[in-house]
């Protein structure tokens, strides 16, 4: 055990992108101060999306933000509340014609938290008792490849712009004809970082033949072991102008990260063959800095790049009537979300 403890220690050390939010962003403090001032205000940061709750900065409801998109760009949704009987859930499911597999999620979460793929409704009844809170069904969207894309726009500007685009690699070992699959993820330090959560699988044992891939986890999330790849060499004015049209039609969004799935990035330059499955506003990061071995001062540059378009768009949308949260607001929900992470995503 103590082994297996230092050897994670370890791999985090020597690969920032493994390091504790706080931890990461620390130098970026000055930067924050810095923009604060300029918009003469600490939570300046939820005028930045005033369309969306909290400015998309924190605990905000991913349904709300979801259903103000074009139906069309979006996977089959079904939101479930909190306290609903099971008979119920299955009812809206049913009347919807949504069918497994489907993604689970928390409607209040974030960094993976509470996120599953679920295949039956024996695993639907087990998420549910695990997580009686809102949560959203979402059919699974079988697209090959999967994108994070940033998007920005000045609030008195006619067009925005894509600031970065990521796409995700699912976690996978690959056989060699003798180690068994739990072999391959102790040799791998990426898998072996979620060792907590794969021990229970049931192909452990499994002898994958030479070059055969296994994917352990699908779902593209960081903190799920996905690896995050620098992509930003691909964008171009057809890409801008996707984001750009479907960002427009959301009212008092201007800042923000989609996360989605696309049969291509040629479909996706032409609008088609794709499904949008989130939208973060201002809490979100562009997510091209986590590819293995990016720079972390270079990460930092495009973090504090970003502050900058955050607080340019607060005070531009303050100028316009919007306003920032109060201290004692900010300290109700902050107070709530701990309550609510404490709760439900606490081992």
């Amino acid at each position: 055990m103590t082994n297996l403890w230092l050897r994670r220690f370890l791999i985090r050390l020597r690969s920032w992108e493994y390091w504790p939010f706080g931890l990461v962003y620390w130098p970026l403090l000055l930067v924050y101060v810095w923009q604060a001032i300029r918009c003469r205000g600490l939570y300046f940061f939820t005028a930045t999306n005033p369309g969306i709750e909290n400015g998309g900065a924190f605990f905000e409801s991913k349904w709300a933000i979801l259903k103000q998109l074009p139906v069309d760009v979006y996977p089959k949704t079904v939101f479930v509340e909190a306290g609903l009987t099971f008979d119920a859930v299955t009812h809206m499911m049913q009347e919807s014609q949504l069918t497994f597999p489907i993604v689970a999620k928390p409607d209040r979460g974030e960094r993976g938290r509470g996120v599953a793929v679920v295949e039956s409704w024996t695993e639907l009844e087990a998420y549910r008792s695990r997580y009686p809170i809102d949560t959203l069904l979402q059919k699974q969207v079988r697209y090959p490849v999967e994108l994070s894309v940033f998007y920005y726009r000045h609030p008195d500007a006619a067009t925005g712009r894509m600031t970065s685009l990521c796409q995700k690699a699912y976690l996978t070992v690959v056989g060699n004809g003798r180690s068994t699959v739990r072999e391959l993820i102790f040799a791998n330090d990426r898998a072996f970082l979620q060792w907590p959560v794969l021990k229970s699988r049931s192909d452990l044992d499994d002898v994958l033949p030479d070059g055969q891939a296994r994917i352990l986890v699908r779902i593209g999330n960081h903190a799920l072991g996905a690896t995050f790849y620098d992509n930003n060499h691909e964008i171009d004015h057809a890409l801008e102008s996707v984001f750009d049209e479907i960002s427009k039609s959301l009212d008092g969004f201007y800042f923000g990260r989609y996360d989605l799935l696309c049969q291509s990035l040629d479909d996706l330059r032409q609008g088609r063959h794709f499904a949008i499955v989130e939208l973060n506003g201002a809490g979100a990061e562009p997510a091209h800095i986590y590819q293995p071995g990016y720079s972390y001062w270079r990460a930092l540059k495009d973090i504090a790049a970003h502050f900058g378009m955050m607080g340019d768009a607060a005070r531009a949308n303050r100028l316009k009537g919007a306003s920032y949260m109060s201290h004692r607001r900010y300290r109700q929900l902050k107070q709530a979300e701990s309550a609510y992470r404490l709760r439900y995503f606490t081992p």
